[in-house]
């Protein structure tokens, strides 16, 4: 069962008053005529919400391990404008640290002291577990800087050769010791009108605890004030990071291969095509899907800046490298009770942007072999024929050559000449020509891998050159050539659909994956052979300014942690 946790956290102000002179401090508190007010923060986590679904509905799941932990915080307060405020003793983001932090009598974890703000905030807006390169944004604030300032998009450069899915690393560390996982302000839903509010910055006018001289009297009483639940603001955070995992069919047999009799076996899988740009904040959209309302009243889809024009597929990092396969790491099939999971930046896309190669997809490694054929042994296809040894398929390449030799014979002895004659030969079987040019192709990728000559497709031996070739399934990633499995070795594609409500054609929402999301993906059906190549590109793959007199504040506020959004699929290559 999953763990469930919950997080109380409240800002602590104290400590920023300790930069100050004891006359300073002291001054603040005797001021009748200075404005005071404060903010604290609370952080909870939502229990699991257990039920059946059907597909093309969503349930909530809690965060496990290192998912929902707070290792730091990060609060920006902002004005009518929606410009950066803070007061002029604070900077103008205040961290929290999980140092900070402590077990209160309540049960949860946190402080029960505020923070001082400016008291002209308006809106809030809290990051947790911030990456380098969000860190860095934050670092350079100063009062005055927009909330679109800060929601720029992020890009997340890739070092040559590493591995495409360290990139999530920026908002994704599930390591004990790591910076965690990086969280934001959820964005509100309308249940009325039935549509996800735009802008994600949570309204704390009403939050805001101010010394006025009359029911708030001084700082202490502005403080304690902030500090009651019922002043509380709630903010809902969720990460931004999407999650997946691949299970096999286990019951009746496992999954189901055709062509009848077809055995397979699955070894394993990666995700591909990685966004490496995102936002933080991202607006949302309804989807066809109903939801089991808990965290979320209804479920949801992102707007991604990575597909836009001319080619829907900016931010995306991937199948540049010419050879993925050597820097895969390949994860198992899930088995209950211990899923393995891998998580990967939201990757989304208009309905008339859905296109292969452009979307988050699994790839699937496995061992699959035809009928009677022994499986974990080469074997050979070519246009829907399979050959189960390399001397079959040289005998069927000898036949072909056998019938076109006899009919260019024939033609030449009717007056012919020999180019003629064995150019329209082919003519007569076309299908035998088509054979021997692509077992004459595989030749030559097999002398191009060797860096040898053969004399000829009959000399061809799978003991003294195809058991010396390390990538064999790679070389024939070439037009009209023998398609040729290593030890039975195939590969398969399947691109995640975010909402399974039906099948209607290309709909908004269909394909991609989205930030705290989890896809739970079974394998129920194989429908035939893969590529013998890691699916890249081959042949048959898819292709202004501060306030003068600024006073102090502060401000109470809640925030409430998203479970994930959780899917389960079954899907079929």
């Amino acid at each position: 069962m999953l763990k469930i946790k919950s997080i109380l956290v409240s800002l602590l102000a104290i400590a920023v008053l300790a930069s100050c002179s004891t006359d300073e401090a002291d001054s603040i508190v005797q001021n009748p005529d200075l404005d005071v007010a404060y903010m604290s923060l609370r952080i909870t986590l939502p229990t699991q919400k257990p039920g059946t679904r059907a597909a093309g509905e969503s349930d909530e799941k809690d965060p496990v391990d290192q998912e929902g932990d707070v290792n730091s915080l990060y609060v920006l307060t902002f004005d009518y404008q929606e410009k950066l405020v803070h007061h002029p003793k604070r900077d103008a983001v205040t961290v929290l640290k999980s140092t900070d932090l402590s077990m209160q009598t309540t049960g949860y974890q946190g402080t029960t002291n505020a923070i001082m703000v400016s008291p002209s905030t308006e809106y809030l807006l809290v990051i947790v577990n911030p990456g380098a390169a969000m860190k860095a944004r934050l670092g350079n604030l100063a009062a005055g800087a927009l909330y679109d300032d800060i929601n720029l998009a992020i890009e997340v450069t890739l070092a040559s050769g590493s591995k495409p899915e360290t990139l999530v690393g920026e908002i994704a560390d599930p390591a004990v010791s790591g910076a965690g996982f990086t969280m934001i302000n959820s964005g509100s839903y309308d249940a009325v009108e039935k549509k996800w509010n735009q802008g994600c910055l949570l309204d704390v006018k009403g939050n805001v605890i101010s010394v006025d001289g009359s029911t708030i009297k001084d700082e202490a009483a502005a403080k304690a004030a902030a500090e009651d639940d019922k002043n509380r603001a709630l903010l809902k955070i969720e990460r931004l990071a999407a999650k997946v995992e691949v299970a096999v069919k286990t019951t009746g047999g496992g999954p189901e291969v055709l062509p009848e009799g077809a055995t397979f076996e699955f070894t394993g899988w990666t995700l591909d095509y990685y966004n490496n740009t995102f936002y933080p904040f991202a607006e949302k959209s309804t989807t066809k899907a109903t939801h089991t309302k808990g965290f979320y009243e209804n479920s949801f889809y992102t707007t991604d800046p990575n597909f836009k024009s001319p080619d829907h597929r900016v931010g995306i990092t991937k199948n540049a490298l010419v050879n993925r396969e050597p820097i895969v790491t390949w994860k198992l099939a899930s088995t209950t009770p211990a899923p393995t999971a891998e998580y990967c930046i939201e990757n989304t896309m208009a309905d008339a942007d859905q296109k292969f190669g452009a979307a988050t997809r699994v790839v699937i490694k496995a061992k699959y072999a035809p009928k009677n054929y022994t499986l974990g042994e080469d074997w050979f296809s070519f246009a829907g024929e399979n050959y189960e040894t390399l001397v079959a398929l040289q005998a069927a390449y000898a036949d072909a050559k056998s019938a076109i030799d006899a009919k260019a014979a024939e033609l030449e002895s009717a007056g012919e000449s020999a180019s003629e004659a064995a150019a329209n030969a082919k003519l007569f079987y076309p299908e035998e020509a088509l054979l021997m040019t692509a077992c004459e192709n595989f030749l030559d990728a097999v002398e191009a891998a060797l860096t040898t000559t053969i004399t000829d497709f009959a000399s061809l031996s799978q003991d003294t050159h195809l058991n010396n070739i390390t990538d064999g399934g790679e070389i024939v990633k070439i037009e009209k050539c023998i398609k040729w499995y290593p030890k039975s070795v195939n590969y398969y594609y399947y691109e995640i659909r975010h909402d399974n409500t039906d099948d209607e054609y290309m709909y908004f929402g269909k394909y991609g994956v989205v930030r705290n999301n989890w896809y739970n993906l079974t394998l129920n059906k194989v429908n035939g052979s893969g590529t013998p190549w890691y699916p890249n590109e081959g042949p048959e793959d898819p292709d202004p300014e501060d306030p003068i007199d600024e006073k102090p504040g502060f401000l109470a506020f809640d925030i409430e942690v998203a479970p994930w959004v959780y899917w389960e699929t079954g899907f079929e290559i």
